[in-house]
This record gives structure tokens, sequence and C-alpha cells, in this order.
């Protein structure tokens, strides 16, 4: 999306000259997770945004989606969206799930689950350790693993 002459004079009346103003880098987008201080009405659109503009530690955002704009969040409380970013929140999904006993997880679940590791063995950005897993007292087998994900190779 981009943005017109009429666009950045009219960002210009809504908030002061320090601000830059620029297009958006469609290349990356941004997810909002701390909706506070006004900017809870914003939780009704699609959660992908764009960085327009910039003042000290404050971003602007463009939705991907509509022409939305939030005029003014602290840039800590969004998170680029990349794969680290939606890996992490698969691994905090599978985590949560391997907390339920097996009994309660019916086929759909498993399915869940089985996309889940799948899409982690996929996109983890994957440091491979080799260990050993020790079998009894006396006896080891090696192993390697990913100490990010903790899926095994």
């Amino acid at each position: 999306m981009i943005l017109t002459e009429e666009d950045f004079f009219y960002l210009r009346l809504q908030l002061h000259n320090e601000w830059s103003f620029f297009n958006p880098n469609i290349e990356e987008l941004y997810a909002i997770h701390t909706f506070d201080d006004g900017n809870e009405k914003y939780k009704q659109f699609n959660n992908e945004w764009y960085i327009i503009g910039t003042w000290k530690e404050k971003v602007c955002l463009l939705n991907k989606q509509e022409k939305t704009i939030v005029y003014s969040i602290s840039k800590w409380k969004t998170t680029k969206i990349d794969f680290i970013y939606t890996t992490d929140i698969m691994i905090q999904t599978k985590n949560l799930f391997s907390t339920l006993p097996d009994e309660l997880k019916n086929n759909e679940f498993r399915t869940i689950e089985f996309l889940i590791s799948k899409y982690i063995k996929n996109h983890c950005k994957h440091n491979i350790v080799d260990d050993y897993i020790d079998l009894d007292p006396e006896t080891s087998h090696p192993i390697k693993y990913c100490d990010i994900c903790y899926t095994e190779f």
C-alpha cells in the first residue's frame, strides 16, 4: 500500500514535526502484542501492520488490509512478524499441548500437534547439538537435537 502526499500531509497534521514518515516496506510486517493506552480499539483489525513513521521510541503503523492508522504506539509493543516470531509461537504452543494427557487428545488434536511439529522442524533456525542419552548407568546413546525447539534429528 503506497501512501500519497495527501496521506503524509494528514499524518503531519495529526502528529508533530519531529516524526519521520515514509512509505511502508512491504517486506516487513509487525504485530501489536500490547494493546493499551487507547489502542485497544485496534484489536478488531487484522494484526498485520507496516511501520510508516518513527519518532524516538514510537512508531506510526498502517494496517496491511485496511487504510487504518495507529498514529502512535511504543515500538516495544510490536513484534516483527517473521519465521522466528511464528516459530517461537509454535514452540510455545507445542509446549502447552504437551501438558495435556494423551487420553484427552482426539484425532483432530493429534493432527494439529503433528502439523505444529512439522512447521517447527521446517522453520526453526536449528542449532544442532550432539549429546548422549543415558539408557542405564553403564550405557548411553548418541542423539542430535536442536537446543531451540528440542526437535530430535
